[in-house]
């Protein structure tokens, strides 16, 4: 079931992400043709139309990548929080497949979505930045053990950050509509636009604060560095894992089974 409930969840904006995707790849290669247009002309006329043209398709891709988003979301809000719930909560399924597999909808969109932006941007770039492989003949001094640790915490804590997102993106919408229920609508989203952003707004500033810290203990090593990484690794990881928990629990009072 947990493979159905995925596979219905994913295939439902298939056709709407997709053509969004590709209309952002070709906004891509207009940004950089016009940027390379704009450096060719010698009328100012023209320039002023080419680097136009180029801003709006690089903006383009922007509103394009946050449609795709929209959808995405919109698709899970349908399946959970208005009437075609009714089929959803009525399905053969456990809370676990449930969560599990519009969780896992969800992140594989988004990563898909993301990876439309970063190759749109790729192709604009084609037009304007040139690549070199030569190195001009200066070996690069080979990475320590400690530089070699610091870039996999780092890698592990934008992993984890961004399933921690995703989670919260799910929570988020079975949150406000479990809030609907017994408030307006505008009103709940409202409530939970509001707690993630302090939610945001504290994570800041304690990164900030642990920024700081670390910067006037540096003179003791980079070990602070790590601890400082790990900290903010297991934060996201439990922030995570909490809204995955509280989703899993809403999800479970709607469903017909335990």
């Amino acid at each position: 079931m947990f493979v159905k409930i995925f596979k219905h969840a994913f295939l439902r904006p298939l056709k709407t992400v997709l053509s969004l995707i590709a209309v952002s790849l070709i906004a891509g290669i207009l940004a950089g043709f016009c940027k390379m247009m704009s450096k060719r002309v010698d009328s100012d006329h023209l320039f002023k139309v080419f680097r136009s043209l180029s801003s709006l398709s690089t903006f383009a891709i922007s509103i394009l990548t946050f449609a795709q988003i929209t959808v995405v979301c919109t698709s899970f809000h349908k399946a959970v929080a208005t009437d075609e719930a009714y089929f959803t909560y009525t399905l053969p399924a456990t809370t676990g497949q449930q969560v599990g597999a519009r969780y896992l909808s969800l992140l594989v969109w988004n990563t898909i979505s993301l990876a439309g932006v970063i190759l749109s941007h790729f192709l604009k770039a084609l037009f304007t930045v040139k690549f070199s492989i030569s190195n001009g003949g200066v070996e690069s001094p080979p990475m320590r053990l400690n530089e070699i640790i610091l870039m996999i915490e780092i890698i592990i804590l934008v992993v984890i950050s961004y399933l921690s997102v995703v989670s919260h993106v799910q929570f988020g919408i079975v949150f406000a509509n479990a809030l609907s229920l017994k408030l307006k609508r505008k009103l709940s989203s409202f409530l939970v636009g509001l707690i993630f952003f302090l939610e945001f707004v504290i994570l800041v500033i304690t990164f900030i604060l642990s920024l700081d810290w670390v910067i006037r203990k540096t003179f003791l090593g980079i070990d602070f560095i790590h601890l400082l990484l790990w900290i903010l690794i297991l934060l996201m990881g439990g922030l995570g894992s909490l809204t995955y928990f509280l989703t899993y629990k809403f999800m479970g009072r709607w469903l017909n089974v335990a």
